[in-house]
């Protein structure tokens, strides 16, 4: 199933993981931020990853919401493909008849990632609708099926946050 052009499942977890690489310098340029103004006064503080993806408060704009979007889909695609070819290496290409402890291990490892992958979503999601001036609890409004992503396109993905401080924090573009 994974002999994909001749590539076993070691050649294959090494192309995954170096997808991995793909959003790093969108990462870097959403992390470099605005320190300085043209007069030297610090202006936006400079964004850690850290805050960046795991943080509910605050607000980020459009290009921060398209480019960490954009980097938490590539590293959540790369790594449930790194998961499903280390699942087929551990439990071979044959269907166990009974679970094993490396497949259950591998479960939890499996659950702990969506778990840690829909915290960032939530958290993106969140502060953009900081930006705009409305609840974080709005960002659940992207699951509902249909409405949720013409939603998230459109309002989340186009339209202008507001101008100057809003009670989320100062204006980040």
């Amino acid at each position: 199933m994974f002999a994909f052009m001749g590539l076993g499942p070691v050649e294959l977890t090494i192309c995954a993981l170096s997808l991995l690489a793909l959003p790093i310098p969108l990462l870097l340029i959403y992390l470099r931020g605005k320190s300085k103004t043209l007069a030297g006064e610090e202006a936006i503080p400079p964004r850690s990853l850290v805050s960046a993806l795991f943080s509910f408060n605050g607000r980020i704009p459009r290009r921060a919401y398209w480019g960490l979007s954009f980097a938490v889909n590539i590293m959540a695609f790369a790594g449930l493909f790194v998961f499903a070819v280390i699942e087929k290496w551990i439990e071979g290409y044959e269907e166990p008849s009974q679970p094993t402890l490396a497949g259950m291990a591998m479960l939890l490892t499996q659950l702990s990632f969506c778990v840690a992958v829909l915290w960032v979503v939530f958290a993106i999601l969140s502060k953009r609708c900081h930006d705009l001036n409305v609840s974080g609890l709005w960002s659940l409004a992207a699951f509902i099926p249909l409405f949720g992503g013409l939603w998230a396109l459109i309002v989340l993905g186009c339209v202008r946050g507001t101008k100057g401080p809003n009670k989320y924090g100062a204006d980040p573009t």
